[in-house]
């Protein structure tokens, strides 16, 4: 691990390694024969707890206190603490399921996508297509093809009607896309500006001042460094 001036902090020792999160970041060491132990470790590089954990999956960062994991054996979906603890053990019916993001997750289901609180609690049943967390307000769910807003609490606030909703706001603003044209809308759904391209990059490149651009068929990817998963 590196600081922001290229400088050594942590020295290259582990064969796995994920970002540091919340003061933490989950490591991991082989053995001859491949076999993986991991831990956890703080920012100076000293073991914070051992991962007592056999044929799992874990997602790689804490979100919100908790890392999740799941157990690939008896096929459930749980979550540690900061002690190295598991304290939320989520429903059978819960297939998979993303980091927390103020206090909410996604997860999946055999009917499909909803949505999850730290206690477990299913509050966006497991109904939809596909979901994206949007900023600290909001979440959007597709449904039929189409995206619609919704709270934390649950509560669907705008219809179905976006073909895209994008999975990052400015200024308490969200970027759309509806028939064939991209809208700047607020929280509740009403349009505040049509958003021509360049605009729309011009508010955007701000929220990517760590970013790598990738050619692939004639466009361009930009991918920002708080994106990057790991498994």
């Amino acid at each position: 691990y590196v600081n922001t001036r290229g400088e050594w902090v942590i020295v290259p020792e582990y064969d796995f390694a994920c970002d540091f999160s919340e003061g933490m970041a989950l490591v991991g060491m082989a053995d001859r024969e491949g076999r993986i132990a991991y831990e956890v470790i703080d920012r100076e590089g000293q073991n914070v707890f051992p991962v007592m954990l056999t044929n799992c999956r874990l997602q790689g960062v804490f979100s919100c206190g908790l890392l999740v994991y799941k157990d690939l054996r008896q096929h459930y979906c749980a979550c540690l603490d900061k002690k190295g603890k598991t304290v939320l053990y989520l429903p059978a019916e819960i297939q998979e399921m993303t980091e927390f993001r103020h206090d909410v997750a996604f997860c999946l289901t055999r009917n499909g996508v909803g949505v999850v609180d730290k206690a477990g609690k299913m509050i966006v049943p497991a109904d939809y297509d596909d979901g994206e967390f949007i900023n600290s307000e909001r979440l959007a769910l597709k449904s039929k093809g189409k995206w619609a807003l919704f709270d934390f609490k649950g509560n669907r606030v705008t219809p179905f009607i976006y073909d895209k909703i994008y999975p990052w706001s400015h200024a308490n603003r969200v970027f759309v896309h509806q028939d064939s044209m991209d809208l700047l809308i607020d929280e509740t759904g009403k349009t505040v500006s049509m958003v021509y391209p360049f605009e729309l990059w011009k508010q955007l490149l701000p929220l990517y001042r760590s970013f790598t651009v990738t050619r692939s068929r004639r466009r361009l990817k930009c991918r920002n460094r708080k994106t990057r998963y790991c498994q």
